[in-house]
């Protein structure tokens, strides 16, 4: 098992290795919300009809977009990462608390309309 890590080892994990990564992921959400809405909708069991189609196609955009930013934003800021990747962080963060909050609502609803 440390014979993987030692053939890593002098590579560095940085903060605009994290900006790509976060735009990757954001580009295959993107991806999915417009050409496979229902494996996007499939993980946190939402029903796919023809409104939640559009509403992922509109929100396909704005997810492309800020990973648009997240690509550019080591080139756009230069030394001052370390603020937008606390930004950031925090931005994730809390967008993280309120889609899990409004998952956990959404099965405690279903759960009391199943009894």
């Amino acid at each position: 098992m440390n014979e993987i890590f030692y053939q890593f080892k002098g590579k560095k994990m940085t903060l605009t290795h994290l900006f790509k990564a976060q735009a990757i992921f954001a580009w295959l959400w993107a991806v999915m919300f417009w050409l496979a809405p229902e494996m996007a909708a499939s993980g946190p069991g939402w029903e796919v009809t023809p409104n939640a189609i559009s509403f992922g196609q509109v929100i396909s955009v704005p997810m492309f977009a800020l990973g648009y930013i997240a690509w550019n934003a080591p080139a756009w800021v230069g030394d001052n990462l370390k603020k937008v990747g606390m930004f950031m962080g925090v931005y994730v963060n809390i967008l993280f608390i309120v889609c899990s909050y409004f998952m956990y609502q959404l099965k405690l609803l279903n759960l009391i309309r199943s009894e």
